[in-house]
Protein backbone atom coordinates (compact mmCIF):
# COMPACT_ATOMS: atom_id res chain seq x y z
CA UNK A 1 0.00 0.00 0.00
CA UNK A 2 1.46 3.38 -0.99
CA UNK A 3 1.37 6.52 1.15
CA UNK A 4 -1.72 7.90 -0.59
CA UNK A 5 -3.64 4.67 0.05
CA UNK A 6 -2.48 4.62 3.66
CA UNK A 7 -3.70 8.19 4.11
CA UNK A 8 -7.09 7.37 2.58
CA UNK A 9 -7.43 4.30 4.80
CA UNK A 10 -6.54 6.29 7.90
CA UNK A 11 -9.05 9.03 7.03
CA UNK A 12 -11.80 6.47 6.38
CA UNK A 13 -11.07 4.69 9.65
CA UNK A 14 -11.13 7.99 11.52
CA UNK A 15 -14.52 8.92 10.07
CA UNK A 16 -15.97 5.49 10.77
CA UNK A 17 -14.61 5.36 14.31
CA UNK A 18 -15.92 8.82 15.07
CA UNK A 19 -19.34 8.14 13.57
CA UNK A 20 -19.81 4.59 14.79
CA UNK A 21 -17.55 3.28 17.53
CA UNK A 22 -15.21 4.88 20.04
CA UNK A 23 -15.13 1.91 22.42
CA UNK A 24 -13.32 -1.42 22.48
CA UNK A 25 -14.62 -2.54 19.07
CA UNK A 26 -13.08 0.38 17.21
CA UNK A 27 -9.92 -1.55 16.27
CA UNK A 28 -12.04 -4.14 14.48
CA UNK A 29 -13.38 -1.37 12.24
CA UNK A 30 -9.81 -0.42 11.41
CA UNK A 31 -9.09 -3.99 10.40
CA UNK A 32 -12.22 -4.25 8.24
CA UNK A 33 -11.32 -1.12 6.29
CA UNK A 34 -7.63 -1.88 6.09
CA UNK A 35 -7.60 -5.64 5.46
CA UNK A 36 -11.17 -6.60 4.56
CA UNK A 37 -12.76 -9.73 6.00
CA UNK A 38 -9.96 -12.14 6.90
CA UNK A 39 -10.10 -15.58 8.56
CA UNK A 40 -8.35 -14.08 11.59
CA UNK A 41 -10.98 -11.35 11.91
CA UNK A 42 -13.79 -13.90 11.70
CA UNK A 43 -12.26 -16.00 14.47
CA UNK A 44 -11.68 -12.94 16.65
CA UNK A 45 -15.29 -11.82 16.28
CA UNK A 46 -16.53 -15.30 17.17
CA UNK A 47 -14.58 -14.95 20.40
CA UNK A 48 -16.04 -11.49 21.10
CA UNK A 49 -19.70 -12.53 20.97
CA UNK A 50 -19.74 -14.60 24.22
CA UNK A 51 -17.52 -12.02 25.96
CA UNK A 52 -20.20 -9.32 25.74
CA UNK A 53 -22.16 -9.51 29.03
CA UNK A 54 -25.88 -10.14 28.83
CA UNK A 55 -27.59 -6.89 29.74
CA UNK A 56 -24.92 -4.63 28.24
CA UNK A 57 -27.16 -2.98 25.67
CA UNK A 58 -24.69 -0.46 24.28
CA UNK A 59 -21.86 -2.97 24.12
CA UNK A 60 -23.99 -5.50 22.27
CA UNK A 61 -25.26 -2.81 19.91
CA UNK A 62 -21.70 -1.83 19.00
CA UNK A 63 -20.68 -5.48 18.62
CA UNK A 64 -23.62 -6.14 16.29
CA UNK A 65 -22.72 -3.01 14.29
CA UNK A 66 -19.22 -4.38 13.63
CA UNK A 67 -20.64 -7.80 12.76
CA UNK A 68 -22.95 -6.27 10.17
CA UNK A 69 -20.04 -4.37 8.63
CA UNK A 70 -18.54 -7.82 8.08
CA UNK A 71 -21.77 -9.48 6.90
CA UNK A 72 -22.65 -6.67 4.47
CA UNK A 73 -19.17 -5.73 3.32
CA UNK A 74 -19.52 -4.16 -0.13
CA UNK A 75 -23.30 -3.74 0.19
CA UNK A 76 -23.39 -0.92 2.77
CA UNK A 77 -21.37 2.29 3.06
CA UNK A 78 -19.11 1.53 6.03
CA UNK A 79 -17.90 5.11 6.38
CA UNK A 80 -21.44 6.44 6.91
CA UNK A 81 -22.66 3.66 9.18
CA UNK A 82 -23.72 4.89 12.60
CA UNK A 83 -25.38 3.97 15.85
CA UNK A 84 -28.27 5.82 17.53
CA UNK A 85 -30.07 6.94 14.39
CA UNK A 86 -32.70 9.57 15.36
CA UNK A 87 -36.25 8.40 14.77
CA UNK A 88 -39.73 9.25 15.96
CA UNK A 89 -40.20 7.97 19.48
CA UNK A 90 -36.50 7.31 20.14
CA UNK A 91 -33.47 6.23 18.17
CA UNK A 92 -32.74 3.11 16.16
CA UNK A 93 -29.68 1.19 17.25
CA UNK A 94 -27.84 0.98 13.92
CA UNK A 95 -28.18 2.59 10.50
CA UNK A 96 -26.32 1.08 7.54
CA UNK A 97 -26.67 3.20 4.37
CA UNK A 98 -26.92 1.16 1.17
CA UNK A 99 -24.40 1.45 -1.65
CA UNK A 100 -27.09 1.76 -4.27
CA UNK A 101 -24.56 2.17 -7.06
CA UNK A 102 -23.26 -1.41 -6.72
CA UNK A 103 -26.49 -3.36 -6.26
CA UNK A 104 -26.32 -4.98 -9.69
CA UNK A 105 -23.47 -7.02 -8.25
CA UNK A 106 -25.76 -8.21 -5.41
CA UNK A 107 -29.02 -9.54 -6.94
CA UNK A 108 -30.76 -10.35 -3.65
CA UNK A 109 -30.13 -6.88 -2.28
CA UNK A 110 -31.16 -5.32 -5.58
CA UNK A 111 -34.48 -7.17 -5.36
CA UNK A 112 -35.04 -6.27 -1.70
CA UNK A 113 -34.10 -2.64 -2.31
CA UNK A 114 -36.64 -2.33 -5.09
CA UNK A 115 -39.34 -4.14 -3.16
CA UNK A 116 -38.88 -2.33 0.15
CA UNK A 117 -37.43 1.01 -0.98
CA UNK A 118 -34.26 0.57 1.07
CA UNK A 119 -32.04 3.62 1.50
CA UNK A 120 -30.54 2.37 4.75
CA UNK A 121 -30.79 -0.91 6.63
CA UNK A 122 -32.04 -0.43 10.20
CA UNK A 123 -30.88 -2.85 12.89
CA UNK A 124 -32.18 -3.23 16.45
CA UNK A 125 -30.08 -5.30 18.86
CA UNK A 126 -31.53 -6.70 22.11
CA UNK A 127 -29.19 -8.11 24.74
CA UNK A 128 -31.53 -9.34 27.47
CA UNK A 129 -31.96 -12.60 29.35
CA UNK A 130 -35.61 -12.72 28.32
CA UNK A 131 -36.76 -13.46 24.81
CA UNK A 132 -37.77 -10.51 22.68
CA UNK A 133 -41.46 -9.61 22.98
CA UNK A 134 -43.97 -8.05 20.59
CA UNK A 135 -43.01 -4.59 21.87
CA UNK A 136 -39.55 -4.88 20.28
CA UNK A 137 -41.14 -5.78 16.95
CA UNK A 138 -43.45 -2.78 17.22
CA UNK A 139 -40.45 -0.57 18.06
CA UNK A 140 -38.43 -1.39 14.95
CA UNK A 141 -41.54 -1.32 12.77
CA UNK A 142 -42.23 2.21 14.04
CA UNK A 143 -38.69 3.26 13.11
CA UNK A 144 -39.10 1.83 9.63
CA UNK A 145 -42.48 3.54 9.23
CA UNK A 146 -41.26 6.98 10.31
CA UNK A 147 -37.52 7.31 9.56
CA UNK A 148 -37.87 7.34 5.75
CA UNK A 149 -35.00 4.91 5.25
CA UNK A 150 -37.09 2.20 3.60
CA UNK A 151 -39.01 -0.74 5.01
CA UNK A 152 -36.28 -3.29 5.71
CA UNK A 153 -34.53 -4.15 8.96
CA UNK A 154 -33.00 -6.77 11.21
CA UNK A 155 -34.06 -7.53 14.77
CA UNK A 156 -31.20 -9.23 16.61
CA UNK A 157 -31.97 -10.95 19.92
CA UNK A 158 -29.34 -12.51 22.16
CA UNK A 159 -31.95 -14.79 23.77
CA UNK A 160 -34.42 -15.50 20.99
CA UNK A 161 -38.02 -14.51 20.36
CA UNK A 162 -41.32 -15.07 22.11
CA UNK A 163 -43.87 -16.88 19.92
CA UNK A 164 -46.00 -13.75 19.68
CA UNK A 165 -43.05 -11.68 18.50
CA UNK A 166 -42.13 -14.18 15.80
CA UNK A 167 -45.77 -14.39 14.74
CA UNK A 168 -45.86 -10.60 14.31
CA UNK A 169 -42.76 -10.77 12.12
CA UNK A 170 -44.51 -13.38 9.98
CA UNK A 171 -47.57 -11.13 9.59
CA UNK A 172 -45.35 -8.19 8.63
CA UNK A 173 -43.66 -10.29 5.93
CA UNK A 174 -47.07 -11.47 4.69
CA UNK A 175 -48.07 -7.96 3.63
CA UNK A 176 -44.99 -7.74 1.36
CA UNK A 177 -44.58 -4.06 2.23
CA UNK A 178 -41.98 -4.44 4.97
CA UNK A 179 -39.47 -7.11 5.98
CA UNK A 180 -37.84 -7.49 9.39
CA UNK A 181 -35.52 -10.48 9.54
CA UNK A 182 -35.05 -11.99 13.03
CA UNK A 183 -31.59 -13.17 14.04
CA UNK A 184 -30.46 -14.94 17.21
CA UNK A 185 -26.99 -15.45 18.66
CA UNK A 186 -26.51 -18.72 16.76
CA UNK A 187 -27.28 -16.90 13.52
CA UNK A 188 -24.44 -14.47 14.18
CA UNK A 189 -21.97 -17.35 14.39
CA UNK A 190 -23.39 -18.95 11.22
CA UNK A 191 -23.19 -15.65 9.37
CA UNK A 192 -19.57 -15.31 10.38
CA UNK A 193 -18.94 -18.77 8.93
CA UNK A 194 -20.73 -17.71 5.74
CA UNK A 195 -18.61 -14.56 5.58
CA UNK A 196 -15.56 -16.72 4.98
CA UNK A 197 -17.18 -17.89 1.73
CA UNK A 198 -18.07 -14.42 0.46
CA UNK A 199 -21.12 -12.30 -0.33
CA UNK A 200 -23.06 -15.04 -2.11
CA UNK A 201 -22.99 -17.26 1.00
CA UNK A 202 -24.24 -14.38 3.16
CA UNK A 203 -27.05 -13.63 0.71
CA UNK A 204 -28.04 -17.29 0.64
CA UNK A 205 -28.27 -17.42 4.43
CA UNK A 206 -30.36 -14.25 4.67
CA UNK A 207 -32.62 -15.29 1.82
CA UNK A 208 -33.32 -18.53 3.67
CA UNK A 209 -34.30 -16.55 6.78
CA UNK A 210 -36.91 -14.77 4.70
CA UNK A 211 -38.11 -18.12 3.32
CA UNK A 212 -38.50 -19.49 6.85
CA UNK A 213 -40.76 -16.57 7.75
CA UNK A 214 -42.94 -17.17 4.71
CA UNK A 215 -43.14 -20.91 5.41
CA UNK A 216 -44.45 -20.16 8.88
CA UNK A 217 -47.20 -18.19 7.20
CA UNK A 218 -48.05 -21.16 4.96
CA UNK A 219 -48.13 -23.43 8.01
CA UNK A 220 -50.53 -21.12 9.83
CA UNK A 221 -52.83 -21.04 6.80
CA UNK A 222 -52.90 -24.83 6.59
CA UNK A 223 -53.61 -25.08 10.30
CA UNK A 224 -56.39 -22.50 10.05
CA UNK A 225 -57.90 -24.38 7.10
CA UNK A 226 -57.83 -27.62 9.05
CA UNK A 227 -59.58 -25.99 11.98
CA UNK A 228 -62.36 -24.70 9.74
CA UNK A 229 -62.88 -28.18 8.29
CA UNK A 230 -62.91 -29.88 11.66
CA UNK A 231 -66.48 -30.94 12.60
CA UNK A 232 -67.98 -29.29 15.64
Amino acid sequence: MDSAQESTSAESTERLSRRLLTGPYGPYCDRILRDGVTPELIQDMKAEIPKCPVGDGNGFRDLVAVLFLIFLRGVVDEELARTEMPAKGGSADIELPMRLEVLREHPLWEMWTRRYGIRSIVVEAKNTRDKVSVSAVAQIQNYLDTAQRGKFGFLVSRSGFEPGAYENLVHIAEKNECLIIPLEADDLFRLLDASADGCAAISEYLRRQETLLLRQLELKRRQAGGQRLRPR
